[in-house]
């Protein structure tokens, strides 16, 4: 091969070398934004479950006691 066509050869190498590497690195930053907002979504989901049961078992204490206090002796 003559000097020419392995300097074009080199240039193209280097080209696709370069857009792979920028289409990676899109890649992984797409694949990264997915999961920081799974993550966020999932804890949100768990944060609201936490809330609830806490908020019903409060509730069923209250109904309880409420329960106790109004009900006549034998």
């Amino acid at each position: 091969m003559t000097k020419f066509k392995e300097d074009v050869m080199e240039l193209w190498q280097l080209g696709l070398y370069a857009v792979a590497s920028i289409l990676a690195l899109k890649s992984l930053t797409t694949l990264m934004a997915n999961h920081r907002g799974h993550a966020r979504r999932s804890a949100a989901i768990q944060a609201r479950l936490r809330i609830q049961q806490r908020l019903t078992a409060q509730s069923s204490k209250s109904t309880d006691g409420r329960r106790r206090a109004t009900a006549k002796p034998g």
